[in-house]
């Protein structure tokens, strides 16, 4: 049996789209079984490289799909460890596979300065240029027959392949068009279709068993194709279809026959009856979607949106449908601003939140910073508010894609509730004070990379930049800001503003703090005690006595309202007296204060607790002799 592993980016838009035609033709060439697409059919729970490696062991060919962004998102990603497409190209170039590019959408190879040192190689085999409009067929045709001849020699062909297949693949094709019916017809209206085609299913059925098999076999993201068949098997069960729908009536029955010429390649037909489906005006987002994917495949994403923008107009403006299709035509830069501005005019639009949130995802982005990370979660959390308020489905004509974007969005925010606490995406800076002799350091600490830092107190006019660093971050490649500040030793209370720019030039913030020097150094002087609590006291045998001292404490008083301790107690419970000291920092000791006690020699062990000026208590610290 051959074995071929399709490796793409699911960001790349025209590659994206043409994967699941190009996985169906291979399908139909070689068998259900011999094409590998998605790792989400790898085992949980397993080191996804030990899953490649064991997938591509077994493999003849690799495929790499690369479209016009693929070299652009290579670089973006900078070779990370999560980059999936550059670990399968890794992996398949050690294991010395035959690893053949496909050119869609007039992509080009990259170059060996735009990819990794790992794959340097691979940008020197010769890439083959695929169709993906009209001669999409004859191109695949071609492929399986250079493939058959100069990686499989010829001994895998479509006569050859087992009787079975056929027959099961027979079974599977009418479920295909079963399940597409039932999407797009209601079941009253399907009835009289469901009768009239019971017989002819029942005379291609083969063994349920088999039947199965070949249905978990063909799978694939349906943003752009069908839905796996194994769902849309399981929601129609009931429900059976002979094929095209001849002199449709009906906006469910176009859009049935836009699909069925859609995953037949007859895109030609499938248009026809896209435009069929559009005459009724339905304000329905999947049917819009499932277009302008099929543009995009024959036409590339300018195409599209060229084409798409003329059927645009001919729609109400009140349908928001098309002005959502119409604004994910662009480039990221010029469609995040479109879909925001759709959200802002349109609050309760629960589709356009889907795509916001797609766009800050790791996918999209590759490295995020927090507030990438924040304003996903800020369109996650809109569009599951919406969703539960039953504001979702109503946009569908096929309500399984809305059940996977609801599994999506549930998927991104565990992701990242995992990456991220809610209150350092909320705000990632954190501000401490260091008090000195001429005055306050104020350390500024980011939870992510940037490239610039600024800051000002309430009475300054504008922010003030901190300088440049003599070191680069490795994060960015750039230079690292100074990460603190200084305010002169009498610097009344005030707020403090800080904001920075992030890995990707955005600027972050301001974030406001208070600072209030008394609490503040009552804070320091907390944290030192903190910090040096293993020498809050010690026992010291002095002319047959045994002393206990208390010289640390009384150094940090300022910020101690009560001291108790126990002798051979697990709890301490005697109070210490000592001079109240109403100043931060090391307090004066003078030759009349008490410093320490006598305790019995046979003295074990002391325990210690503080309790300090603002209430707190510290933790029982234990002392063995």
């Amino acid at each position: 049996m051959a074995k071929i592993f399709l490796s793409y980016r699911r960001a790349d838009g025209v590659a994206s789209g043409a994967r699941s035609l190009i996985y169906q033709k291979l399908q139909e060439h070689y068998g259900a079984k011999s094409v590998f697409m998605d790792v989400e059919r790898m085992e949980v729970a397993r080191d996804f490289r030990e899953c490649l490696q064991e997938e591509l062991v077994n493999t003849d060919v690799m495929l790499v799909l690369i479209g016009p962004d693929w070299t652009e998102l290579m670089q973006q990603r900078g070779g990370g460890e999560d980059d999936f497409v550059l670990i399968e190209i890794e992996t398949a170039l050690r294991l010395d596979k035959p690893v053949l590019p496909l050119l869609l959408g007039g992509a080009h190879m990259p170059s060996a300065e735009q990819v990794p040192e790992s794959i340097k190689a691979f940008t020197f085999i010769h890439g083959v240029d695929m169709d993906t409009g009209r001669y999409f067929n004859e191109g695949m045709s071609r492929l399986c027959a250079d493939l058959d001849e100069h990686i499989f020699m010829g001994h895998i062909s479509r006569k050859k392949l087992h009787k079975g297949f056929w027959y099961a693949g027979a079974a599977v094709a009418v479920m295909m068009i079963v399940a597409l019916a039932a999407l797009t017809m209601g079941e009253k209206s399907m009835q009289p279709v469901v009768e009239r085609t019971a017989v002819s299913a029942e005379k291609v059925a083969v063994n349920t068993e088999k039947m199965a098999a070949s249905t978990e076999s063909i799978s694939g993201d349906t943003k752009e194709m069908a839905k796996s068949l194994d769902k849309i098997a399981s929601s129609f069960e009931s429900l059976k279809t002979d094929g095209i729908i001849e002199q449709a009536d009906s906006a469910n029955e176009f859009y049935h026959n836009a699909r069925i010429h859609e995953l037949e390649g007859d895109y030609a037909k499938a248009r026809a009856a896209y435009l069929g489906y559009f005459k009724f005006k339905q304000d329905k987002i999947d049917p819009h979607l499932r277009y302008t994917a099929m543009l995009r495949v024959q036409e590339g994403l300018e195409g599209a949106r060229e084409s798409y923008a003329i059927l645009a107009k001919t729609f109400p403006t009140d349908l928001l449908a098309p002005q959502l299709a119409k604004a994910l035509l662009y480039p990221r830069a010029q469609r995040v601003p479109k879909l925001q501005q759709l959200a802002s005019e349109h609050p309760d639009y629960t589709p356009v939140y889907h795509f916001l949130a797609l766009d800050y995802s790791a996918d999209r982005l590759g490295a995020r910073s927090i507030g990438d990370m924040r304003e996903q979660k800020v369109y996650l959390a809109r569009f599951q508010e919406l969703d539960q308020a039953g504001k979702l489905l109503r946009h569908f004509v096929d309500q399984e894609q809305a059940t996977g974007w609801r599994a999506s969005a549930d998927a991104a925010l565990k992701e990242l509730q995992a990456q991220m606490a809610t209150t350092v995406l909320e705000n990632p800076v954190r501000l401490t004070w260091m008090k000195h002799n001429a005055g306050w350091n104020g350390n500024v600490a980011i939870a992510e990379a940037s490239t610039e830092l600024w800051w000002k107190t309430a009475e300054m006019e504008s922010f003030k930049k901190t300088p440049m660093m003599d070191y680069v971050d490795n994060r960015t490649g750039k230079m690292l800001p100074t990460p603190y500040f200084s305010l002169p030793v009498k610097q009344v209370a005030t707020e403090i503003s800080i904001k920075y720019k992030d890995r990707n030039g955005v600027e972050r913030g301001p974030f406001v703090f208070e600072f209030e020097p008394a609490s503040q150094s009552a804070k320091n002087d907390i944290k030192m005690l903190q910090m040096t609590n293993t020498s809050w006291v010690s026992l010291r045998e002095f002319d047959g006595k045994l002393l206990l001292y208390f010289t640390t404490l009384l150094s940090y008083r300022g910020a101690i309202d009560k001291i108790t301790y126990g002798v051979d107690k697990e709890i301490p419970a005697t109070d210490f007296p000592f001079a109240e000291w109403n100043q931060s920092g090391m307090a004066q000791i003078t030759g009349d204060m008490k410093t320490y006690l006598t305790v019995p020699l046979e003295t074990r062990f002391v325990t210690v607790q503080l309790i300090y000026k603002n209430g707190e208590k510290s933790e029982v610290v234990r002392f063995d002799r």
